[in-house]
């Protein structure tokens, strides 16, 4: 009698052990690690992605026209077919710009359990370690993590337009934005250093051409942390003026389309159709999740741009507004285009020309850059 209470007892405890069992997720820089949570589902232990995702910080978005669920983590988008066991794996290649597909079969499917996406325990321990071999590892009872989703600002690349055999926009007397924006982002780049921990670079030093996409790759070969594209304005209308800072999106105005015709124009005037086409490309603009990952804190970094360059310049407030600029795709980071003012304008062409207000200038986007850091660090620093 004594021997079948023990077995009774002791199935009992693997039974609720095997119910409530644990994977234990650590990240290598630290001696701390999490508990995620697993259950019995169809005789195999699932855990819910949510959870996972909670740890991580990533990014999950459903797709219900096309049954799919989304997960962004570690710049790799995973899509999961709803109750399929395959994943699509899409990740974007720093030095040619475009996206790289990779697919993978876990056997068991993705469900929706409970009002929770869950996933079977052998997709985190055997098929996510296969999509990041170098970063990812099961060992010793420990799913090992040696790189984190989210991190503090490290890396900034200014991008000051145009240069070379591209002149950009053009006022009066022979003034170009290309020199212009170049001062400019040298004395931001200066003024940054001087407070700032941070490294920051320039995607050109000199009056030289560089192409759109080439501007974008450079920041993320360098694994930049924001993008900055510096610019003037111009218009038909000589009396238009002001300051304006977009991100990127669809163009929802008059006012942005003709900014985006501008700043785009470049492009089959001096890179031709050729590379037009290129542009234009799906696999060139990385995916929808990718770029949403980014857009809010854009739209942070705008506001906090336009906000300090009017208010310390006291010049017309144009507003922050999207557009769907070349120079902007595929850039894998918080990104802007800034519009300093109309060269095209007599009046403020000649202010942007002077040093004291291209200090003015330098000095409000010090500050933009500044405040967002503070926030952004505060918000996605390692804990």
């Amino acid at each position: 009698m004594q021997n079948k209470n023990l077995f009774l007892i002791l199935a009992l405890l693997l039974c609720v052990s095997f119910l409530s069992a644990q994977i234990k997720v650590q990240f290598t820089d630290s001696d701390e690690y999490y508990l995620l949570e697993t259950f019995e589902h169809k005789k195999l232990n699932y855990f819910k992605l949510a959870d996972f995702n909670a740890i991580v910080k990533g990014q999950m978005k459903e797709i219900l026209l096309d049954d799919r669920l989304h997960f962004y983590v570690f710049k790799k988008e995973i899509s999961f077919c709803i109750e399929s066991s395959f994943a699509h794996v899409a990740s974007y290649n720093n030095k040619t710009g475009l996206l790289e597909d990779e697919y993978y079969n876990f056997y068991y499917p993705i469900s929706y359990i409970k009002g929770e996406y869950s996933l079977p325990e052998h997709f985190l321990l055997d098929v996510f370690p296969q999509i990041f071999p170098n970063s990812v590892y099961y060992e010793d009872g420990f799913l090992l993590l040696n790189q984190r989703n989210n991190s503090s600002i490290k890396v900034i690349v200014l991008d000051p337009g145009h240069g070379g055999k591209d002149p950009g926009a053009e006022g009066a007397n022979g003034l170009q934005e290309k020199h212009i924006v170049l001062n400019i982002a040298k004395k931001l780049k200066v003024r940054i250093e001087e407070e700032l921990d941070v490294r920051v670079l320039l995607t050109r030093e000199d009056d030289s051409f560089v192409s759109l996409k080439d501007r974008t790759l450079f920041a993320n070969a360098n694994n930049a942390d924001l993008f900055i594209s510096i610019h003037t304005n111009a218009a038909e209308n000589k009396k238009a003026h002001g300051i304006e800072v977009y991100y990127l999106s669809e163009a929802k105005n008059d006012e942005s389309r003709a900014a985006q015709a501008l700043e785009n124009a470049v492009v089959i005037e001096f890179e031709g159709e050729e590379a037009l086409q290129e542009y234009s490309q799906a696999d060139y603009v990385i995916s929808d999740l990718i770029q949403s990952a980014q857009l809010i804190e854009s739209i942070n970094l705008a506001y906090k741009f336009q906000n300090n360059l009017v208010l310390e310049t006291e010049a017309s407030d144009r507003g922050v507004k999207s557009a769907n600029f070349f120079v902007l795709r595929g850039a894998f980071m918080p990104s802007i285009l800034v519009e300093l003012g109309f060269i095209s304008n007599f009046e403020e062409g000649k202010k942007l020309n002077k040093e004291n207000y291209q200090d003015n200038l330098v000095e409000s986007m010090f500050y933009g850059i500044k405040s967002f850091k503070l926030h952004y660090d505060r918000n996605n620093s390692l804990e």
